[in-house]
């Protein structure tokens, strides 16, 4: 009986050492899986796989970050041997360059981002306030270029097509624009920060956060571009 009860006690550790090795086996398996590639591009309505290497993961492997929403912005889909699989919500709002930052959670160093370029055809959430805020201005007049250098543009209280902002020309001096969201324009109307600023006309882009004015000033042919911060 003693010698029985000796054996059954080693077969059970026997046992238990043999599932405990192949519990440490399939954890490698998931540590040890990365991504092949660090970074991707995709548009929206898209649907990419990003390849995996070196092991396999579930759903519960996977964290992801970065600025776009699960759920709102992309769906999470199949996960096979293949790699994970990412749809990009195909939607009509204007949204500036989002990022999906996918990582495997038991390797800190597995992370590959997803860049979703701003989308220029959807406007039904463009909104004025998206240019409120610091700009990089650089002068153009003829083949010599000055700047860049800040300005910050404020939206008026009273009318929301306009925009001040207090360092026209670098100068210091007091200047305003008015957007034209229909149009996709952009100029300053005829004003006096020190002497007479005329005949100005420009377009804006929202996706590249950009600006471009031709403008008449002080005797001379500008153009004035902006850049968002």
């Amino acid at each position: 009986m003693k010698k029985f009860k000796l054996f059954y006690s080693l077969f059970l550790t026997l046992i238990s050492l043999m599932i405990l090795q192949s519990c440490d086996g399939d954890d490698d398996a998931a540590a040890t899986a990365d991504f092949a590639s660090i970074a991707s591009t995709s548009e929206e309505g898209a649907t990419i796989t990003i390849p995996l290497r070196n092991g396999s993961l579930t759903e519960s492997d996977i964290e992801f970050g970065g600025t776009a929403v699960e759920g709102e912005d992309f769906t999470l889909g199949s996960i096979t041997a293949e790699g994970v699989q990412i749809t990009i919500t195909d939607d009509s709002q204007y949204e500036e360059k989002e990022t999906i930052r996918v990582q495997i959670k038991s390797s800190g160093n597995s992370i590959h981002t997803v860049s979703i370029p701003c989308d220029g055809s959807d406007g039904g959430g463009w909104a004025l306030a998206d240019f409120a805020g610091e700009w990089d201005a650089v002068e153009d007049y003829g083949a010599s270029t000055y700047g860049p250098y800040e300005i910050e543009l404020v939206q008026d209280d009273s009318n929301p097509n306009r925009f001040d902002f207090d360092n026209f020309y670098d100068s210091g001096l007091d200047a305003y624009m008015i957007f034209d969201l229909a149009a996709g324009t952009v100029f300053f109307p005829n004003q006096t920060p020190s002497t007479a600023l005329t005949a100005s006309s420009g377009t804006f882009n929202l996706c590249e956060g950009t600006l471009t004015i031709n403008l008449n000033y002080d005797g001379g042919n500008w153009v004035y571009r902006f850049t968002k911060h």
